[in-house]
C-alpha cells in the first residue's frame, strides 16, 4: 500500500512539475560580462559598417532609437555584418530582434554570426519569426550546411514582437536559447574561434527590415580593446590656444613669482621718509 501511495506522489509531483521543470530559466552565462552595446553612440564602439540608404540592395546602420538595423532589397539574398573587434573561442551571445519590416510578406530571416573566419565562413543561428521555426548553419565558402536542421519553435515570438536570442559556444558544442526557452544544440569542430556579428538572409519578402539591439557578451576570455575614430589625432586649431610648450598655468606661475621678487627687492621706507 505504502508503495503504491508513493508512486501515485511521484507521478502526482511529476505532472505538477512538469511544465515548471520544461520552462527553467537557462544556465547562466560562463565568464564575466565583457561587451555589451546600446547602440545609443551612433554606431561607434561596435564599428560595424554604418550604411544607411547604401545602394540598390542592402541598408545597414544605426538609428534612433538607438537600433541597428538591416535591410535587404532584392529577393534570394544574405548579408552579414561583422564586428571587427569582437573575436572569441568561449562565449554566450545574446541580442534582441525585432522584425520592424512595412510589410510581413514572404519569408526572411535573422540571425546571430559567431566564430567567423571571414565573411564566407561562420556559425549561424537562425530564428524565422515568420514561420516560427529555428536552425544551426554553417557556411564554408560557397556550402551551406546544417548542423541542426529546421525546427519548430513555437516560443518564438511573430510579427511585431521582440525576441531574444541567444548562442552559447563551448568547445565544440553549441547551445541555442530564444526568450529564455532552449530550441536547439549542435557540434562542430572546424571554426574554434572567430568574429560574431548579424545576419539577414531574404527569401522572397517585400524588404525585410530587422533591428538588433541590446548585445552582451559574455566569456572566460579577456574582452576586445576597443577603440573609437580613425586612430590618428585631428589637428589642434589654431586661433585660442596657447603657445605649444608654454602651457597658460606655467605663464601665470611665472609672473605671479617675478612679481613677488620685485616687491621683496624694494627697500623699506624709513621713519624719515615717512
Amino acid at each position: 500500500m505504502k508503495r503504491i501511495f508513493a508512486t501515485i506522489l511521484t507521478l502526482a509531483t511529476a505532472l505538477l512539475l512538469g511544465p515548471a521543470l520544461a520552462h527553467a530559466a537557462p544556465p547562466a552565462p560562463q565568464g564575466k560580462l565583457v561587451y555589451s552595446d546600446d547602440f545609443n553612440d551612433k554606431g561607434a564602439k561596435s564599428g560595424l559598417e554604418l550604411k544607411l540608404g547604401g545602394d540598390a540592395a542592402f541598408s545597414r546602420g544605426v538609428h534612433g532609437p538607438g537600433v541597428y538595423q538591416m535591410e535587404l532589397r532584392q529577393p534570394n539574398d544574405t548579408r552579414t555584418v561583422l564586428f571587427p573587434n569582437q573575436t572569441y573561442s568561449q562565449l554566450s551571445l545574446q541580442v534582441d530582434i525585432l522584425d520592424y519590416s512595412d510589410a510581413k510578406t514572404g519569408d526572411a530571416i535573422p540571425g546571430l554570426v559567431f566564430r567567423a573566419k571571414d565573411a564566407t565562413h561562420y556559425y549561424v543561428a537562425l530564428m524565422d519569426p515568420r514561420k516560427q521555426q529555428f536552425a544551426i548553419r554553417k557556411l564554408d565558402g560557397t556550402t551551406w550546411s546544417d548542423l541542426l536542421a529546421w525546427k519548430p519553435a513555437e516560443v518564438i515570438k511573430s510579427k511585431d514582437a521582440h525576441n531574444i536570442l541567444r548562442v552559447d559556444a563551448s568547445g565544440d558544442t553549441f547551445t541555442a536559447y530564444v526568450n529564455d526557452e532552449l530550441v536547439g544544440t549542435a557540434q562542430d569542430s572546424a571554426n574554434p574561434t572567430g568574429q560574431i556579428g548579424f545576419l539577414v538572409t531574404n527569401v522572397d519578402a517585400t524588404k525585410p527590415h530587422y533591428h538588433f539591439d541590446n548585445v552582451q557578451v559574455y566569456s572566460t576570455e579577456p574582452g576586445p580593446v576597443l577603440t573609437t575614430g580613425t586612430g590618428a589625432p585631428a589637428p589642434l586649431p589654431t586661433s585660442g590656444v596657447a603657445t605649444p610648450g608654454t602651457p597658460l598655468a606655467v605663464l601665470i606661475l611665472a609672473l605671479a613669482l617675478a612679481g613677488l621678487g620685485l616687491a621683496l627687492r624694494r627697500p623699506r621706507a624709513t621713519a624719515k621718509e615717512e
